[in-house]
């Protein structure tokens, strides 16, 4: 083969490699809470610390998801009822409780997984984290 035909396949089979590449990640995106619109009740019994690490844990379980949260917010007055049931069911000494929304991606396989639709908008997604004592915040349950 000549040194032409073996630069026309060269750049064809990168070319063919970085679509493959861009793809990839288009189709296995990370949860993105990049720009999150966080909503904190100002009368909460709970620092800022407490909640930044209760909003981490649930960051980090939200990068399996294939959306993007758009806001996330805690309100003691709106969750109280909970409170109770979650800190018996738990055996925990304190239970927060959080709301978001999100908006998912396109991408059908990822969904699938999580039982999620497409291009969807889920509202008041509910975040349930326990903690007892000095323990770290622990996420109990999420979803509708």
């Amino acid at each position: 083969m000549s040194k032409k035909k073996y630069l026309i396949i060269f750049v064809l089979m990168t070319l063919l490699m970085s679509l493959g590449i861009l793809g990839f990640k288009h189709f296995n995106r990370e949860g993105d809470t990049s720009n999150v619109k966080t909503i904190i009740d100002e009368d909460s019994m709970y620092s800022k610390e407490d909640i930044d690490e209760a909003t981490s844990v649930i960051f980090n379980e939200f990068k399996k998801y294939p959306a993007k949260m758009e806001s996330l917010s805690y309100d003691e007055k709106k969750c109280e009822f909970l409170v109770d049931e979650y800190k018996d069911k738990y055996n925990a000494k304190e239970v927060i409780v959080f709301y978001s929304d999100f908006v998912t991606y396109s991408n059908k396989s990822a969904t699938k997984f999580l039982n999620l639709d497409l291009n969807q908008r889920y509202s008041d997604w509910i975040w349930i984290l326990t903690r007892n004592d000095d323990e770290n915040w622990t996420l109990r349950e999420w979803g509708y």
